[in-house]
């Protein structure tokens, strides 16, 4: 996290002073996030990202970064955050149903993380990647996060004896990254609520007895 440039060695800042840069940090940050997915990566300036949060350059995007990329990479890790947290909430607020209403309510809080706000859903998952090994790192971990969710969710379907291949279950987590990229580029992230079916099915896919069914609602006509 970015640390304000202007604190005096030793002073510790006031509440006031304290509330006050961190407003001005999450209107830069806004910013950044509607200037990515307006303009583009490469269009965005300080300029730009300061006279849309109504703050100076000098005395306020440069205290809290240190360029565009910085302040951009910082966007999204914050909004990976969020989604992380998201997914951790609804694993801990399933705990009493059985393995694929967890798995669906994963889903669901995932998805309504997304379509409540596109924006900052397609500056991470579409235009994340132009942050460079920051992104890349973090997009890694919060996969590997949701894998971990995915085996302990679905433990009990699986026979101890013949735990599902790690490769799968990124491969399935792979199928839904994909699906909800493509409509978010679409700009058809409100479709996504429609797709839940289908996401929590790929999902399962790999628990599934070989040559069996899945089982789930999207295949109901």
């Amino acid at each position: 996290m970015s640390v304000p440039r202007d604190r005096v060695p030793g002073r510790e800042l006031t509440p006031r002073r304290r509330r006050l840069l961190e407003d001005e940090r999450r209107r830069l940050l806004q910013a950044v996030v509607d200037a990515v997915v307006t303009v583009g990566y490469d269009e965005i300036t300080v300029r730009g990202i300061c006279e849309a949060a109504d703050v100076s350059a000098r005395r306020g995007f440069y205290r809290h970064f240190a360029d565009v990329r910085s302040a951009f990479v910082e966007a999204c890790l914050d909004i990976d955050r969020g989604l992380r947290a998201t997914a951790a909430v609804a694993l801990r607020a399933s705990a009493d149903v059985e393995p694929r209403e967890r798995v669906r309510a994963c889903v669901e809080a995932i998805v309504g993380f997304l379509t409540d706000d596109p924006v900052r859903a397609e500056a991470l998952l579409v235009h994340g990647p132009a942050g460079g090994t920051e992104i890349a790192q973090a997009r890694d971990t919060t996969m590997t996060r949701f894998a971990d969710h995915l085996r302990e969710l679905t433990a009990p379907l699986v026979d101890p004896e013949a735990p599902t291949d790690e490769l799968v279950i990124r491969m399935a987590l792979g199928g839904a990254h994909e699906t909800i990229h493509r409509q978010l580029v679409a700009g058809a992230v409100d479709e996504l609520p429609e797709q839940v079916p289908q996401l929590v099915d790929l999902l399962l896919l790999p628990f599934a007895p070989r040559g069996a069914r899945v089982g789930g609602e999207s295949g109901r006509g």
